[in-house]
């Protein structure tokens, strides 16, 4: 049995990227839905001086291209808001677990209100030990890898230079790093295997017995033989 983890995921936007945000955001949504897994949900959170949700938990096989997206081109960046927001929101949703969350920004923040940056990395490292997350953290004008680090994302990190044509380019590899994610998670597992007791002997050297029947075997579980088997007719 194929079994798929939908890797739900969650994009954080800096408006002020400004320049060709619409085509990179498309594209990577493209990307991800030539994958084919069903089910996995999207949200992308725009920020600048405010927050705002664009799509929340929607199935990602039915977003269609979008072109109401302004950059905004000021100055105010209130980064760790905006990604506290998004993990508590989702941390309160029943699909916790297995999210992909893709950070890209321009600058450090300067103006977030209700998150510092203690808050945001003991959200992170909560999320990436107890539910599996994974994030990237991508960035201009500032020291991509000292900020990441600082969050406690170890996860990923991709640089871009401050230039839209490379910023296309690069974000294209940062959706390719993400395909490769979810594509290694897609397991198989042999769902389940029966076992036939009816003409096994079995010589009994403990008092406990075998559970009967014998529960079935997966990869996720151990079948523990208290007795031991001689053999069989």
């Amino acid at each position: 049995m194929t079994k798929q983890k939908t890797n739900d995921i969650i994009m954080i936007l800096d408006e002020s990227i400004g320049g060709e945000t619409i085509q990179v955001v498309n594209n990577f949504i493209k990307e991800q839905q030539k994958l084919e897994i069903k089910d996995t949900r999207f949200s992308l959170i725009k920020f600048n001086s405010g927050i705002t949700y664009v799509f929340n938990d929607e199935k990602l096989e039915n977003i269609k291209e979008f072109t109401n997206l302004k950059p905004d081109n000021t100055s105010d960046i209130s980064s760790l808001d905006c990604i506290g927001v998004a993990i508590t929101n989702k941390l309160e949703s029943e699909r916790k677990t297995d999210v992909i969350c893709v950070i890209l920004t321009n600058g450090e923040d300067c103006c977030s209100d209700f998150f510092s940056l203690s808050n945001i990395k003991s959200l992170i490292k909560k999320v990436e030990t107890f539910y599996g997350w994974y994030f990237v953290y991508s960035g201009t004008n500032q020291d991509v890898f000292k900020i990441s680090t600082s969050l406690g994302i170890n996860s990923f990190v991709e640089c871009f230079p401050d230039k839209n044509e490379d910023f296309i380019n690069i974000t294209r590899s940062v959706s390719e790093k993400v395909s490769l994610y979810r594509q290694k998670n897609n397991t198989k597992e042999l769902k389940y295997l029966n076992v036939e007791t009816k003409k096994l002997k079995i010589e009994e050297t403990s008092q406990e017995k075998l559970p009967s029947p014998l529960p079935p075997l997966n990869m996720s579980s151990r079948l523990s033989a208290i007795g031991k088997y001689t053999h069989c007719i």
